[in-house]
């Protein structure tokens, strides 16, 4: 849908009257609402943005725009907040800091979670792929990846992306590598490196961890202070070698006795 609108609004050709815009302007506003109601990917509001920005001249659009700033995604504030400056506005408030909606309390309770050692334990079709967590460097991380194991978030998942080399990576509750959950969770940068086997924090920015992780192939020192490194290999780095593109996972669980 937002494709159409772009190649409507584009279509120098057609004959789009005052009426037409407004209808235009109208649905791309109650896409925005519904995505952001019912949707918690941000692909849809991403699109409708950079619609808005190629008709800066129509109030409605405008509108939306400026009122990206203030969506609950840390990406589409982000993206709003460049594309008004692009514009030559200064838009209402800057896209940080990003909001995790967590509290003192439940840091603390995250902290004592972490007091205590964990595993994570990987089944795939290959073999089992046992890491340590660090839960004393990288607390929040390794919580939040121990409650979506927990829920079962992980489970008949796929390795949506494998480049031989280098990483392994999946959480994406789509396949596609786009997905994640309705919160992000803030990088939490320390003296790990990425080594061969290292457990890192996919993002699409900073602070915008949510589900994807990736574990490397190999030493990659160009990754270290960007990602979050909350894990390591323990046992089965031959097994995540040999893993494919779309080969399954069978379960993940997050246990607090060495396997």
């Amino acid at each position: 849908m937002v494709g159409a609108l772009f190649t409507l609004t584009a279509d120098t050709t057609a004959a789009v009257t005052d009426a037409d815009w407004t209808e235009i302007e109208a649905l791309a506003t109650r896409m925005m609402s519904a995505s952001r109601s019912y949707d918690h990917q941000n692909d849809v509001r991403l699109g409708l943005l950079e619609l808005a920005a190629a008709q800066p001249a129509s109030p409605g659009f405008l509108t939306l725009l400026r009122d990206g700033v203030n969506d609950a995604d840390p990406i589409v504030r982000r993206e709003a907040v460049r594309l008004l400056r692009a514009l030559g506005e200064t838009p209402a408030r800057e896209a940080e800091p990003v909001e995790t909606g967590r509290d003192a309390t439940d840091y603390r309770t995250i902290l004592e979670w972490a007091e205590r050692p964990h595993w994570l334990v990987i089944e795939t079709e290959g073999g089992r792929v046992v890491a340590d967590l660090f839960g004393q460097d990288a607390p929040l991380a390794c919580w939040n990846f121990a409650q979506l194991a927990g829920s079962g978030w992980f489970d008949r998942g796929v390795w949506h992306r494998v480049v031989p080399n280098f990483v392994l990576q999946d959480g994406c509750p789509r396949g596609d590598g786009y997905g994640g959950p309705d919160w992000q969770i803030r990088c939490e940068i320390n003296q790990h490196r990425y080594v061969t086997g290292a457990l890192g924090m996919a993002l699409s920015g900073k602070d915008t961890g949510g589900s994807q992780f990736f574990f490397t192939h190999s030493d990659q020192p160009h990754l270290d202070g960007r990602y979050t490194v909350f894990g390591q290999i323990e046992s089965g780095q031959e097994v995540a070698d040999r893993l494919l593109q779309g080969s399954p996972i069978f379960s993940i669980q997050v246990v607090s006795e060495k396997p």
